[in-house]
């Protein structure tokens, strides 16, 4: 009987343990199950890192790109000095100084036409134009108007003596045989005369007397001024009493009617302009006007610089 009850407990110890371990080995059989599940996440290795500082990504402001303005220097056009300053040509000649004047026109082909001696008077408020500029008194009468004007006498007087622009109206108005011309053929002869170089000389008062003839083949005798025709014309006597009207604006009013005659190329600053009798022509009927008074003629110079 005790040899039963041994076998018996020791029975008992045996199932035990076999129990012990089934459940020992059923537990090592489902653990790495789990841990091979998690295997197949696979999990990186950590790698150690070193702490950096954190820097800030500054802030880029818009570069402002500095704009040097371009200015552009224009240096100023110096303003000419005007030729002609109320009546002095180029600081050489002085129309209003009583010294007298004498003109010379070269035609070329050693010929010229000139004037004689004429005492230069300026026009005043207090002036009678009847007697101021009466023929016998040898003067040329200027006055300050949209360009520099003067009056001129032409003819012949009673001693035989020829005034400043004598010369000037028989030249438009006759021929190379002294005949008179027409009208048409007056104009193409004052046309003619553009182009052209005259010279205006002038002499201390008192050293030649007006209306006095002038040597235009001498040096001459006191200052000179050099000057370029660019405009002529000659007014008809059917336009006669409109031209003799104006007076301060002659020069536009030659320019509004005679647009093809230059005097748009003159001006206050360089421009001088002569008025003066021509007298009847060949194809002009007489209306009892005095024939050296019949048209009138205009003649304008460009005043070169008399530096």
């Amino acid at each position: 009987m005790k040899k039963i009850m041994i076998g018996f407990a020791c029975f008992l110890i045996v199932l035990s343990l076999v129990l012990i371990g089934e459940k020992l080995i059923g537990n090592s059989m489902s653990e790495p199950q789990v841990v091979m599940a998690q295997s197949q996440q696979i999990t990186p290795k950590t790698t150690p890192t070193r702490s950096m500082p954190v820097i800030p990504t500054p802030f880029l402001r818009p570069t402002k790109v500095p704009v040097t303005a371009t200015v552009e220097v224009i240096e100023p056009t110096p303003t000419p000095e005007p030729v002609v300053s109320n009546y002095v040509f180029g600081k050489q000649i002085d129309l209003s100084s009583g010294a007298p004047v004498a003109l010379t026109i070269d035609l070329g082909d050693d010929r010229l036409l000139f004037s004689n001696w004429a005492k230069t008077v300026s026009y005043e408020e207090t002036d009678d134009p009847k007697t101021v500029f009466a023929p016998n008194k040898g003067i040329v009468y200027s006055y300050l108007g949209d360009v520099t004007t003067t009056w001129t006498h032409s003819g012949i007087n009673m001693y035989g003596q020829r005034y400043f622009a004598t010369n000037i109206d028989l030249y438009i108005r006759k021929n190379e045989d002294n005949k008179t011309m027409s009208l048409s053929e007056a104009t193409a002869r004052a046309d003619s005369l553009k182009g052209l170089t005259a010279v205006l000389c002038q002499t201390k008062l008192g050293e030649v007397q007006p209306l006095s003839d002038f040597d235009a083949l001498a040096e001459c005798p006191g200052k000179q001024i050099e000057m370029e025709i660019v405009a002529a014309v000659v007014i008809p006597r059917e336009v006669v009493e409109e031209y003799d009207g104006k007076i301060l604006d002659l020069n536009q009013w030659l320019m509004d009617n005679y647009p093809e005659a230059g005097f748009d190329q003159l001006s206050k600053e360089d421009g001088w302009l002569i008025r003066f009798c021509i007298g009847r022509l060949s194809d002009q009927v007489s209306d009892g006007t005095p024939s050296y008074e019949y048209n009138r003629g205009v003649i304008g110079f460009k005043i070169k610089d008399g530096e």
